[in-house]
């Protein structure tokens, strides 16, 4: 899990991004009285933090806006007059095929989905003492 140093440095700036964001939600709504309450709430946000990168990241992996992205490609190429022929089908289809293969995969996905998990576990492991 988080084996390479840049993901590492990701994962290391998502908490902190988590972290804050849990910090202040904590000032509005004033839970550091009720720390067991706070650390529940800070949990969740970074499960939610995590979540939400790990979910684009397997939205990435699945291609799933790849078709949008390589048209808007196509479209700009048109508006800067470098696409004048349209030729025929089957080289659209090669070169649609080759841009999609060219688009990197992102393994790191998976362990942010677990560490979206682990926080997750945490959060409610929490709900018993903010009572």
């Amino acid at each position: 899990m988080l084996k390479e140093k840049s993901t590492r440095r990701t994962a290391l700036f998502l908490f902190l991004i988590g972290l804050a964001i849990g910090i202040y939600q904590g000032s509005v709504n004033d839970t550091f009285a009720r720390f067991p309450v706070f650390l529940s709430d800070l949990f969740f946000t970074e499960c939610m933090v995590f979540l939400a990168i790990g979910v684009i990241r397997l939205l990435g992996n699945m291609h799933a806006f790849t078709s949008a992205s390589y048209g808007f490609r196509f479209v700009h190429k048109i508006f800067r007059n470098e696409q004048k022929n349209f030729g025929d089908a089957q080289k659209a289809k090669d070169e649609y095929l080759k841009y999609r293969e060219e688009k990197p995969q992102h393994p790191e996905a998976k362990d942010y989905m677990i560490l979206s998990l682990i926080f997750l576990v945490l959060s409610l492991l929490m709900i018993p003492f903010a009572r």
